[in-house]
């Protein structure tokens, strides 16, 4: 259908209004129409003959005044929408203290720990005791302050958190461990004082504003400032300004009872297991980014070829590991699980920059060694699957290289070249011969005679593969 465009309007062709759904001309005779009958009441008769005949000449109107200028409509102010305004993020100084102190209240003292629900006796057992939170606010906090006494209840709350303490691996042990037994005491013997059997403030169901949860939040922040002003969390690099502010004590307090904890307890109930499947595989992500930074600043410390250093940059590249359950708290050992498809080469080039990385930290004051890895017998495969995406073609085994991967995939990786020789060259004493050979000198002695090793698409398969992806392009523009 043609469209209407200016050069109809320059040759006299009327354009219809847009606006009023009619030619300039209508609009015009509408206006003379307006007029006569305007005449017309003022003479008391009309001019229009029967059957609507048109107008004598003589009755044509004279010339029209224009109308007087029409006020203009206030434009309607809009309101812009008030925006929350964000709380600042709270730094580890502010938050680690108080989320350890809960923690030890709980004796949860592993990211795998989690409380046992609160149950209808607790509930009915407390709600006997106290009424109202907030009229006994001044009684809880004047009974904390004073208490001495002690009791076998206490000293076992004591023994079980030390206990546990102790045999833990993690750092929520370890902290927990340089608490001295009488801020333990303390802790505990406000819990007892207070008439409560355990503190287990109700995650599930409750409120966060219940009388028994107001309790608990009550023991927890008063006890917690008054271990803060005896500088027990110092060691945490505690932030003291904290213990003065009790909206933000309460802030962090909630956040981590009812949200970080409470989050994790309800995800465990409704799927057992979860939460330690979690942990443990972002724990595991955790340790192979740390051993791909290692690996990547040595390789570049060592002057080695882009190549090589190509062989390191993703995560992927790098096999995980789990904790050895055989070994002991004070020396974790893990097991190093096998990467899939990764060339035995690579792993014996990655095993020796670790020996390396490990001796370059213990030459320097301060520094901690990394973890103790070993290779299980027999070998244990890895969770992950995914492969990096942009290697060179030899980081593959040549047999999972040639029999799994699509022509396509070979072409991506065939581009990216060659990284290593033959794995007797990647043994600590040859290294440094080919490590940062010129590119052609490297193919030339080390590199065709591996590359040969692989199944490189042929360039009648290339070509395919490019008409291909031109007709797939094609479609999609077309869409």
């Amino acid at each position: 259908m043609p469209l209407n465009t200016g050069d109809d309007r320059m040759s006299g062709t009327a354009v219809p209004s847009l606006k009023r759904g009619r030619s300039p001309g209508e609009a015009s005779q509408s206006g003379g129409q307006r007029m006569l009958g305007g005449e017309d009441r003022g003479n008391g008769s009309s001019s229009l003959g029967a059957a609507g005949s048109a107008p004598d000449s003589s009755s044509v109107p004279g010339p029209q005044s224009a109308p007087g200028p029409s006020t203009p409509k206030k434009p309607r102010l809009s309101r812009p929408k008030q925006r929350q305004r964000k709380q600042p993020r709270l730094k580890p100084q502010q938050t680690g203290p108080l989320h350890l102190h809960i923690r030890m209240l709980w004796n949860l003292l592993s990211q795998n720990t989690l409380p046992v629900p609160v149950s209808p006796v607790d509930i009915s057992n407390f709600n006997q005791r106290f009424t109202s939170a907030n009229n006994r606010a001044d009684d809880i906090e004047k009974l904390i302050q004073g208490v001495t006494s002690s009791s076998n209840a206490i000293a076992a709350s004591v023994q079980a958190v030390k206990h546990n303490a102790f045999l833990g691996r993690g750092v929520i042990a370890k902290q927990v461990g340089r608490i001295e037994d009488s801020f333990l005491e303390k802790i505990f013997s406000a819990i007892t004082a207070l008439g409560l059997d355990r503190w287990a403030p109700d995650v599930t169901g409750g409120h966060p504003d219940s009388v028994y949860n107001l309790v608990h939040e009550q023991v927890a922040i008063s006890t917690f400032k008054m271990l803060l002003a005896s500088f027990v969390y110092r060691f945490m690099n505690a932030d003291m300004t904290v213990g003065n502010d009790n909206a933000l004590c309460v802030r962090i307090y909630r956040q981590f009872v009812f949200g970080h904890i409470g989050r994790k307890v309800k995800e465990e109930l409704r799927k057992p297991g979860s939460v330690e499947q979690r942990n443990e595989r972002t724990n595991t992500y955790k340790r192979r980014s740390r051993l791909r930074d290692n690996r990547i600043q040595l390789l570049k410390n060592e002057s080695f070829r882009p190549q090589v250093l190509k062989l390191a940059l993703e995560s992927e590249s790098h096999s995980d590991d789990e904790l050895d359950d055989t070994s002991t708290a004070n020396m974790p050992t893990y097991l190093i699980r096998k990467k899939v498809g990764r060339a035995h080469k690579v792993a014996v080039l990655f095993h020796t920059l670790d020996s390396r990385y490990e001796g370059t930290i213990n030459r320097q004051k301060g520094q901690r060694g990394d973890r103790i890895r070993k290779v299980p017998v027999p070998e244990i495969n890895s969770q992950f699957t995914q492969m990096p995406k942009d290697v060179p073609i030899d980081f593959f085994d040549p047999d999972y290289f040639n029999n799994f991967f699509s022509v396509k995939e070979r072409a991506h990786y065939a581009e990216n070249g060659v990284a290593l020789p033959s794995e007797e060259h990647c043994e600590s004493t040859s290294i440094d011969i080919w490590k940062n050979m010129s590119e052609a000198k490297f193919m030339e002695t080390y590199g065709n005679e591996v590359l040969a090793q692989y199944k490189v698409p042929t360039k009648e398969e290339i070509e395919q593969l490019d008409e291909y992806e031109d007709e797939d392009g094609e479609e999609s523009s077309e869409t």
